[in-house]
């Protein structure tokens, strides 16, 4: 009996059962009642035919669909079983997402397929395909497959997605110069509006300044009052909105502005200024803290900090290979998000090159990292270092000989050893040596990816004794020096 008049059959029979249960004879059924029966059966006849008509719709839809694609661990392409691929059934696409790391070879795979229904005879590229098989993912393939009936094709374009550009490689273009000749001894600040502003000392004693526009094409002089001393500037440092730095007779400026200057009395002998750190430990109430050098009566050197620029404690005296001057410093944090400064490279107060590696997490007490004369970045002055995918970079600089630096180190235990770079990371300047540029490190919230983007910004300095005018960029994952 075909279903829907079973259907029809166990209705009326439930009909008649229900009239049974009342104790009084029905009436006759009117014209009105009838009309209500047939039209409640043309509903229930609507709702069998709908039903049945979507039941052929996904039939039709996903009887010869992917139902699932992955590979299972394969030795030509490790880790590629923990990669998700996806089934866009809309627009028969078959992807992963996340693409396998640089340099992986995806020419000899075999994918591993579920299906709706299959007659056996899947093909990639019009070859049919046996589970033996092994197939170039190299460029999409076309996966084709047929339902179990023979009724039906599907057809999906199979994309194994590598990443196409080597994350650690530094790739460098040659834009345009545009650092100011006379500023390339310079102190960089990065501003809010996304320019830079270079300081640079005078012969005669006090700044000048340049500030970038924000795509940094051009610049502007900006008048610098208040400094009649020669000044330090290495020590120019930005604190809690106002601006510090020092003169070589060892006195404190102070400004609102980072262009109107005066004298900020402290009653100490200040060297020079490091950078403004947090300290994270729970007996500090300022926590952020303006960190220097100190020189006291009988020529010991101190680590000083305050929080105010007026106030100063004073550390401990420091060993004597501790770096005075043309050192390279930076501000760093640790995987728990302690906050740190490392200074090294550069020369001691006696004037003799440093080989040590010091660092301090409160601006009072330095540990001293390591220490050693062949240390690779032992010995020169004029370096530049950053913080950098976990890694402390140390490159260039000027050696005793006079000769210019032509290597980039890390190092991956906070200054404690250090390697060589990585030999993709191929720079031009330093392929004839770089000293006393200027290092900047911007942090970029990434909506879109789990990491912050990094970039490094390089400014101004020294090539084989000749003025750099150019300014790099770099950031992670693909990184892009760029001169400009």
């Amino acid at each position: 009996m075909p279903l829907i008049d079973k259907k029809l059959t166990i209705f009326a029979v439930q009909m008649r059962a229900s009239t049974r249960f009342f104790a009084f004879r029905p009436k006759p059924i009117r014209m009105r009642h009838r009309s209500f029966v047939f039209l409640l059966t043309m509903v229930f006849l609507t709702s069998v035919f709908s039903s049945c008509w979507d039941n052929f719709e996904e039939m039709y839809f996903s009887s010869a669909n992917v139902k699932r694609f992955y590979f299972q661990q394969q030795d030509t392409c490790v880790g590629i079983q923990y990669y998700v691929f996806y089934v866009d059934q809309k627009n028969g696409l078959i992807f992963n997402a996340d693409s396998l790391p640089y340099g992986r070879t995806v020419n000899h795979l075999v994918p591993t397929m579920e299906f709706y229904s299959t007659n056996g005879e899947s093909s990639f590229n019009d070859t049919l395909f046996s589970i033996r098989d092994t197939l170039d993912f190299t460029l999409p393939v076309l996966l084709k497959n047929t339902s179990a009936d023979g009724e039906y094709n599907r057809t999906y374009k199979v994309h194994v997605n590598v990443h196409q550009v080597d994350p650690t490689k530094l790739v460098v273009s040659t834009i345009q110069r545009a650092i100011p000749a006379d500023s390339t001894l310079n102190k960089s600040f990065r501003m809010s509006d996304g320019s830079f502003r270079l300081y640079f000392p005078l012969a005669n004693g006090g700044f000048s300044a340049y500030q970038s526009d924000a795509t940094h094409s051009s610049w502007s002089t900006l008048m610098v009052s208040g400094l009649a001393n020669t000044m330090n500037v290495a020590s120019l440092q930005l604190h809690n909105d106002k601006w510090y730095a020092t003169d070589n007779a060892g006195s404190l400026y102070v400004s609102t502005d980072g262009l109107a200057w005066s004298v900020q009395p402290t009653g100490i002998h200040i060297v020079t200024l490091y950078e403004s750190m947090t300290s994270k430990e729970l007996s500090d109430v300022n926590g952020n803290y303006l960190i220097g050098l100190s020189k006291d009566n009988a020529g010991f050197l101190h680590g000083i900090r305050s929080a105010d620029g007026v106030t100063w404690e004073v550390g401990d005296a420091l060993n004597a290979d501790f770096p005075v001057s043309d050192y390279a410093s930076v501000t760093w944090k640790s995987v728990t998000n302690k906050q740190y400064v490392s200074v090294m490279t550069g020369l001691r107060a006696d004037g003799a090159f440093s080989s040590s590696v010091w660092a301090t997490e409160d601006g009072l007490y330095w540990i001293l990292v390591v220490k050693s004369s062949t240390l690779p970045i032992a010995n020169r002055k004029g370096s530049m270092v950053f913080y950098f995918e976990d890694e402390l970079v140390c490159y260039g600089g000027i050696k005793p000989s006079g000769a210019y630096a032509k290597e980039m180190h890390i190092s991956k235990d906070r200054g404690k050893t250090w390697i060589n770079a990585p030999s993709n990371w191929v720079i031009p300047a330093l392929e004839a040596g770089d000293a006393y540029g200027s290092v900047q490190v911007e942090r970029i919230a990434d909506t879109v990816n789990d990491k912050d983007r990094v970039f490094v910004w390089r400014l101004g300095g020294f090539s084989e004794g000749k003025k750099c005018h150019s300014l790099w960029k770099t950031f992670e994952y693909q990184a892009i020096f760029a001169h400009r």
